[in-house]
């Protein structure tokens, strides 16, 4: 069962619960691959799978880093890469699910040039960061890597301190190194879902309010009481900073306002990964899950027929 089922997206649009489905039936388990999903204190504006979706099926890497840990797209890769051979060793399917795309490329296709984190690189970026802002580091990025700048939202701290921390270790654009990840690290198969434009939109705000309901707003409350900093990752995902912000300033505008505000945040973040996964190649795409036997008759001879030693590349 040396194999790896990928499934991808936009936010909100049913992954895991199709995950989660797949798994039940195929002795699966659930491999995270969003990184809005890897901070602990994070569960419910991040849609973390609920604790009786774990009970029905093995999930992994989820919810597992405090709120102000960094993890590089590297570094995750090598964890799942773990997973993935924990996962064969015990009869089971991974099934790698996500919308975070750079993540997902780290995963199936590894990193090219393996370039790891530099901790002094590291924290000078990020003095620099706290020192000149965002929008200094952005502009120095689009002088010395347009492509790079061109993929990136001027707001991702994240991938924008990444780019030029690769630029400053190698000398070399970052851009450079992307054509390089063609050939998958292990047989693999990439399922996609993209509802169709309307019906994704209400889908986002439709979570957005049922988040509200569930306590998205203590739940960053209380990051804030802990002193954890708004420039910490933990408050990245989209609304975070903002209600965080809304909240500090002694909620100036109604909550209506608020969520309308993190309503066209999710849809301009979709609109983002519907452009980044729409460039990948072999995934195989649906706008909504279809039937199970529809998915067998297209993939499951290949995933759990397949037998003989595995292809997997070494790294």
């Amino acid at each position: 069962m040396a194999w790896v089922l990928f499934i991808v997206g936009p936010t909100a649009s049913g992954k895991s619960a199709w995950a989660l489905d797949l798994a039940i039936r195929w002795n699966g388990t659930v491999v995270n691959a969003d990184s809005r999903q890897f901070y602990r204190d994070a569960r419910i504006g991040t849609a973390c799978p609920p604790a009786e979706w774990f009970r029905q099926a093995p999930h992994r890497l989820y919810a597992f880093l405090p709120p102000d840990q960094q993890i590089s797209a590297g570094a995750y890769a090598r964890m799942a890469w773990a997973v993935i051979r924990g996962c064969w060793r015990s009869g089971r399917l991974p099934i790698v699910v996500g919308g975070s795309g750079l993540y997902y490329r780290a995963v199936r296709y590894g990193l090219h040039p393996p370039v790891g984190a530099d901790p002094s690189v590291r924290r000078h970026l990020e003095q620099r960061y706290r020192q000149e802002g965002l929008t200094t580091l952005y502009m120095e990025l689009q002088a010395v890597d347009p492509t790079a700048a061109r993929r990136i939202h001027p707001n991702d701290a994240r991938r924008v301190l990444r780019a030029l921390e690769i630029y400053y270790q190698t000398g070399e654009p970052p851009s450079r190194w992307r054509p390089g990840w063609r050939r998958p690290v292990f047989p693999s198969i990439a399922l996609g879902l993209l509802p169709p434009p309307n019906r994704l939109r209400e889908q986002i705000v439709g979570r957005n309010r049922e988040f509200w309901s569930m306590g998205w707003l203590d739940e960053v409350v209380q990051l804030i009481e802990r002193g954890v900093s708004l420039d910490a990752p933990v408050f990245e995902p989209i609304g975070y900073r903002g209600i965080a912000g809304w909240w500090q300033a002694g909620r100036p505008v109604p909550e209506a306002d608020l969520l309308a505000q993190v309503d066209r945040e999710g849809w301009n973040l979709a609109r983002r990964q519907i452009k980044w996964f729409r460039r990948e190649p072999d995934v195989l795409w649906w706008t909504e899950p279809p039937p199970l036997h529809v998915v067998e008759r297209f993939i499951r001879p290949r995933l759990l027929g397949s037998s003989g030693p595995s292809t997997e590349r070494t790294l």
